[in-house]
């Protein structure tokens, strides 16, 4: 094989490698949450291009819940394993709403171009971010409905990219109330860089993630701009989004009121899940305090 077509190769590797690092979906059912006896509410509807798109809502038995949080998950899997990140505040008062983009679970299956049965729309950064705004839109709507004393926007991992840009465009986001950036980044580019250069085979690629990867769906203006109360949670320890790009979010957020929980022994997003749940506790406080 010739050095170019081995290049060409190489080029091609990279790009899908890059893919599956944004993007890895599935419809597998993780954990039906009638297992936890927790009752919730599935929700559908349609980003722009009538593209479907479905949510599990979980309400409080409160009459009047204290938040109404918006949720927007990681790359992998699908809102039947995410869920379980906030599957425990409900019984403390607080709402919240989870979807999935495109791809991931129930969303994105439409009728097949030829013939009968369905498909399944693939996600890509253009599409992601029309779910996004949907979402945010839908998420707006069931805040209203609720009577919630307050709008909480949680991104999470890929999620919290996928949201510093759609809230850039949002036309409500005077009234969110917080913004929660979980385990997560601003550039594609330079977590494509990150991954790449952690990677022996694929070290002397890495400079390629500045021209082959696309930052043109990253957050510009959302840290500089934002004038919502901020909180950032990062693990010391997490090896999936480093540590150091939770203190570059927080280092770069203009907004005067703003916290960085540095979770000592956190991996990648189980700030709720383990630590004997000690931040569980915290965040309700947190959340009495807005």
């Amino acid at each position: 094989m010739g050095i170019s077509k081995l290049f060409q190769v190489l080029i091609v590797v990279f790009q899908v490698g890059c893919t599956s690092l944004f993007y890895q979906p599935d419809r597998f059912m993780y954990m039906p949450p009638e297992k936890l006896n927790l009752e919730y509410e599935q929700i559908k509807f349609e980003a722009e291009g009538k593209v479907p798109l479905v949510g599990w809502y979980f309400k409080t038995k409160r009459k009047k819940p204290k938040s109404f949080i918006l949720f927007f998950h990681g790359n992998a899997q699908n809102i039947t394993s995410h869920y379980l990140n906030l599957h425990w505040i409900p019984k403390e008062g607080h709402e919240f709403f989870i979807f999935d983009y495109r791809g991931y679970g129930l969303s994105g299956i439409v009728p097949a171009l030829f013939g009968k049965g369905e498909r399944q729309i693939k996600p890509n950064r253009n599409g992601v971010y029309k779910d996004s705004m949907a979402a945010l839109n839908k998420g707006y709507e069931l805040f209203k409905q609720s009577g919630a004393e307050k709008f909480i926007v949680y991104g999470q991992s890929l999620g919290g990219a996928i949201v510093q840009r759609a809230l850039e465009d949002f036309e409500h986001k005077n009234d969110v109330d917080l913004v929660i950036l979980d385990s997560t980044f601003i550039s594609y580019q330079n977590i494509a860089f990150d991954k790449l250069w952690g990677a022996w085979l694929f070290k002397p690629l890495s400079p390629l993630a500045y021209i082959l990867v696309s930052d043109e769906f990253s957050s510009t203006k959302f840290l500089q701009e934002n004038k919502t109360p901020l909180l950032v949670i990062h693990g010391k320890k997490d090896f999936v989004i480093p540590f150091k790009f939770g203190e570059k979010i927080f280092a770069k957020a203009k907004v005067s009121k703003k916290d960085f929980w540095i979770i000592e022994k956190g991996s990648h997003i189980d700030v709720f899940s383990r630590h004997e749940n000690h931040y569980r506790k915290l965040f309700l406080e947190y959340l009495d305090k807005l």
